[in-house]
């Protein structure tokens, strides 16, 4: 029996609609909760961030899971992608040298900066964010409550984005993705904006840098491209266990995992 006919997935949430769907056309069993998982059987874990660490916590072998976390750490994997990178001018601090040096670091900033952890395993409203004078208080009271004051940080000048891509990365190469953010001209903000549009040369460039930087997190990985006055660059590494695949194709996704495992 080949691996893809052996391989179940194991899915915390009942609304991932377009995998299950995906699943279902190419027959392969999935299961929702824990308690329906069968014994000695390979499942490819996907869910939350805290959820895939608590599966991992487990040490089943056969809980497959994408997410090596310490690998997607800014510390770890910065270095490799260096100039390609969206912010590749970070200064590094700890969370508490920055709440001490803020009014310093606006003045040099001209008054905003970017910051975000310096650490992979995030979520929520500690991914990162633009602090100014006037929201800093606020902003950093989320960091404050989910950090340790000696934990890292990152920041950078404030840049504009016009779109974001989720693109899936295998074995060096990119098989698919999606636009997930678009900078929308009512709000003036960057928002999340799911769409199939995948440009071939989004895919080209992040298939590219995949190849370029001759390492990855894991096998598979997925690689955040930002787009900013029609350049391309490399926003951010996720986990391919913890991140939503937006319009992908899911297909493609589930047969590369299968692939993957199929000499196990």
């Amino acid at each position: 029996m080949d691996f893809i006919s052996k391989l179940h997935f194991l899915i915390e949430l009942d609304n991932e609609v377009e995998l299950i769907a995906a699943l279902e056309k190419k027959n392969i069993p999935f299961a929702l909760h824990l308690k329906y998982v069968k014994p000695h059987t390979p499942y490819f874990c996907y869910g939350s961030l805290q959820w895939i660490a608590q599966i991992k916590e487990h040490k089943n072998p056969n809980w497959l899971c994408m997410a090596n976390f310490p690998n997607f750490d800014c510390h770890v994997y910065y270095p490799y992608f260096k100039e390609i990178l969206f912010n590749k001018n970070t200064i590094t601090r700890t969370l508490k040298e920055f709440i001490a040096e803020k009014d310093a670091i606006l003045d040099d900033y001209g008054g905003q900066v970017f910051m975000r952890p310096d650490k992979g395993f995030k979520t929520g409203s500690i991914s990162g964010g633009i602090f100014t004078q006037q929201n800093f208080a606020e902003e950093i009271s989320f960091f404050s409550e989910a950090m340790k004051e000696n934990e890292l940080v990152l920041f950078d000048s404030v840049k504009h984005i016009d779109r974001e891509y989720r693109c899936i990365i295998s074995q060096g190469k990119c098989i698919t993705g999606s636009q997930y953010k678009s900078f929308d001209l009512v709000t003036n903000r960057l928002g999340v904006d799911p769409n199939s549009f995948f440009p071939i040369d989004v895919k080209d460039t992040a298939g590219f840098y995949a190849y370029k930087v001759g390492w990855s997190p894991d096998d598979l990985y997925v690689l955040d491209i930002a787009e900013s006055q029609g350049k391309l660059s490399v926003m951010e590494i996720n986990a391919l266990s913890t991140s939503g695949w937006y319009d992908s194709d899911v297909g493609i996704i589930i047969e590369c995992i299968a692939h993957y495992y199929g000499g196990c």
